[in-house]
């Protein structure tokens, strides 16, 4: 395992298969493993990284396409992703972790707890869907977002990637907290992706299907959600819980698809006392979904099971 890990110019890399992917290492504690979205590289966990790594060994990689690995030039697959975060768990002598997958990432998350069950300890599943033709899919309007030529009258990458966002963000959000829109967008400017290496990331995104095998995953799963998220609907969330037997459902009332931004702490919050009660061997699944708001004080009790029935405001 020594031979395929490399410190270049301090970097940390490991080789999997043909590309070299980078990979962060913070705190200390069960180890908990963030993994991205199309498009997005490390930089998308800033709401995340100093509240998660003070419980958890937090383990971030730039998904191969993106960042600072390696960008090979053909289309990716599901298989060849769970291969890449295979890769970053061996080289951290990890043999079981957390998971935590938000849009495409919870599609490699996925893939990964099917292909390789007994290195899964949890999954956290963020705005994602299982795949297949059951899927609720984005309007055309996102779609042509995602993909289309921009719209006349965008002058640079800047105004270019701040229009984008504005899809995967609910308005309200978008428009009161212009300040971390604006450090996103700097963040993904400092480190663009080619065009091509965008797509050929989508490309595993629009065959995934586990539609069919989702519900052989046993591991504990919570499942998170913005009721408003325009890129992966809401019901998406919903047809998951449905098909993973050991899965809660939390529906962020009124946030968008990075809901793992829009309410960072809530989102933070639940993530850790869900990772807590399974390291205590003391979660249970929720069936009912949450539908969470502004607070998630009673989350505890809930996932334990020592709470009958608790309305979340």
């Amino acid at each position: 395992m020594g031979s395929n890990s490399g410190e270049v110019g301090l970097m940390p890399y490991v080789l999997s298969r043909d590309a070299k992917i980078y990979y962060e290492v913070r705190g200390e504690g069960p180890p908990l493993v963030l993994v991205e979205g199309l498009g997005y590289a490390m930089w998308m966990w800033i709401m995340q990284v100093e509240d998660l790594s003070r419980d958890f060994k937090l383990i971030m990689f730039d998904n191969r396409g993106v960042g600072k690995s390696d960008k090979p030039p053909y289309p990716y697959t599901m298989d060849l992703f769970a291969d890449d975060l295979k890769a970053v768990l061996d080289v951290n002598n990890v043999e079981k972790a957390h998971i935590l997958g938000v849009s495409m990432g919870g599609m490699i998350a996925q893939h990964f707890a099917l292909k390789y069950p007994s290195r899964v300890k949890s999954l956290i599943l963020v705005a994602t869907h299982h795949g297949g033709r059951d899927v609720v899919p984005p309007s055309k309007e996102v779609i042509q977002v995602m993909f289309g030529p921009p719209p006349p009258g965008i002058k640079d990458e800047r105004e270019l990637y701040k229009w984008k966002m504005s899809y995967a963000l609910s308005k309200k959000w978008y428009n009161e907290n212009q300040d971390i829109v604006n450090r996103l967008v700097e963040l993904r400017l400092a480190e663009p992706q080619p065009p091509e290496a965008y797509l050929n990331q989508a490309s595993a995104a629009f065959t995934f299907d586990a539609s069919t095998k989702v519900s052989e995953i046993t591991a504990p799963t919570l499942i998170i959600h913005g009721s408003e998220d325009l890129v992966v609907p809401v019901e998406n969330a919903y047809k998951l819980h449905e098909k993973i037997a050991s899965s809660s459902l939390i529906i962020f009332k009124g946030a968008g698809h990075l809901v793992h931004v829009e309410r960072a702490t809530l989102f933070n919050n639940a993530v850790t006392i869900f990772v807590k009660l399974v390291e205590r061997g003391r979660y249970r699944p929720l069936r009912r979904p949450l539908i969470v708001e502004y607070s998630i004080a009673e989350l505890e009790k809930l996932l334990s099971g020592s709470a009958e029935d608790v309305s979340i405001q």
